[in-house]
């Protein structure tokens, strides 16, 4: 089976954390193709039995923003409704201080609406620094092994077993 992970960073991070979420998805025996959003379009898409999006917290923790990343945003705008129907579907976000979650709910409220099916929640992990003035610190070995566990429980959901989380 075959997962597409898209993601869009500024520092590093979400690349970093979209790699760790392919890693668990590789550990279950899929394909995983770690996309940047600038790079991908539907036709990335038709092939995947999963679709996974990371995204860097911007304003998340304010009640007026999703916190999901422009590019992001404008990607998930543009994809034509109901392309992932029949997928299952789950987000990841990157934060330095809070709003991750927020984030990441909102990722997941565009997929369903797109058809696609959340069949684990998704992931905030906390890495870099305030409005990415600079890098900050990595993503942490305990969230490494988080993402890590999320790419395997999505793999289980989508093959028809528990999640697992």
């Amino acid at each position: 089976m075959r997962a597409c992970i898209i993601y869009h960073t500024k520092t590093g991070h979400t690349r970093e954390a979209a790699h760790y979420v392919a890693r668990g998805l590789l550990d279950a025996g899929w394909t995983a193709d770690v996309i940047a959003v600038a790079e991908c379009d539907v036709t990335s898409l038709r092939d995947c039995d999963a679709v996974l999006v990371g995204s860097p917290c911007h304003a998340g923790a304010s009640h007026i923003a999703s916190g999901v990343a422009r590019r992001i945003r404008r990607f998930l705008k543009r994809l034509p409704s109901d392309c992932l129907r029949g997928k299952t579907v789950g987000a990841f976000s990157v934060h330095c201080h809070v709003g991750g979650g927020r984030t990441v709910r909102s990722i997941e409220r565009r997929l369903e609406a797109l058809g696609g099916s959340v069949a684990v929640a998704g992931l905030a992990v906390k890495a870099g620094s305030f409005l990415s003035l600079w890098q900050g610190p990595d993503i942490a070995p305990g969230d490494a092994r988080r993402l890590t566990a999320l790419g395997m429980a999505v793999a289980r959901a989508a093959s028809g077993r528990d999640s697992g989380l």
